[in-house]
């Protein structure tokens, strides 16, 4: 599957990071064309929807595991498992 489908929220997250700075630079420095109201209010729309995002995602560095003995716990995301008896829990 496409890595940026697989990975929406952390795709759409940088996404929303660029145009945040960009409208930043636009409100400071405003072209002819462009009122620097609606570059600013652009710029707070898009933070809005980036802390949506962000709320959304899940934080990296652990996950659910069975671990024979000790049932269902957290513990270290990464390709591979500190415990080699451990499965990922499939949702």
């Amino acid at each position: 599957m496409n890595t940026i489908l697989l990975n929406w929220r952390t795709s759409l997250s940088g996404f929303l990071s660029f145009v945040i700075a960009t409208g930043a630079v636009f409100t400071a420095l405003p072209p002819a064309w462009l009122n620097p109201k609606y570059s600013a209010g652009l710029t707070i729309a898009v933070g809005l929807a980036k802390a949506w995002v962000g709320m959304i995602s899940k934080d990296a560095g652990s996950v659910e595991a069975v671990v024979p003995g000790k049932g269902v716990q957290v513990v270290t995301s990464h390709e591979v498992p500190d415990d080699p008896a451990a499965e990922a829990v499939q949702k």
